[in-house]
């Protein structure tokens, strides 16, 4: 008879053996998956700071935009709230364009906001502009009154 226990030991080991690569590949495997989703948790954070600092410069450009608007608005600033906010429309279009897709419903949100803000302050602009013109009309027209009837006292006619 022969006695095969030395080679069922042998395989034993060498299973054991086998098995033991085994799970030291699986923690290699698992150390590498650990590896790649910290570096793609990394690259989420950067692209989150990135865009938290282009959206502060693309706010900052929003604001200077605005003012320029503002200074270059027709007297009584006629129609300045559906031009700024065209303008803001745009711009956030084209901000949100270049987004990682995980991060646009955030920045829409925050767009939207910023958008509630333009037109709240577009409207106190042209509210205060159309105030300020009429009244420097109204004043003009009541001191060319004032002219006629200095001028001419017995005409009795103020056109």
């Amino acid at each position: 008879m022969v006695d095969y226990s030395p080679l069922i030991q042998t395989a034993y080991y060498q299973g054991q053996a086998v098995r033991g690569l085994g799970n030291a590949l699986g923690n290699v495997g698992d150390a590498i998956g650990a590896v790649a989703q910290s570096q793609q948790e990394q690259q989420r954070e950067v692209q989150e700071f990135e865009t938290r600092i282009a959206h502060i410069g693309w706010t900052q450009a929003q604001d200077r935009a605005f003012a320029e608007e503002a200074k270059k608005a027709e007297p009584g600033a006629q129609g300045f709230v559906d031009q700024a906010l065209s303008r803001y429309d745009s711009a956030a279009r084209s901000f949100v364009e270049n987004l990682p897709d995980h991060l646009k419903p955030e920045y829409d949100e925050r767009l939207f906001r910023g958008r509630a803000t333009v037109e709240q302050s577009a409207q106190q602009f042209q509210e205060r502009e159309q105030s300020r013109f009429f009244g420097e009309r109204l004043q003009t027209g009541h001191d060319l009154l004032r002219r006629r009837v200095i001028d001419d006292p017995q005409s009795g006619r103020l056109v």
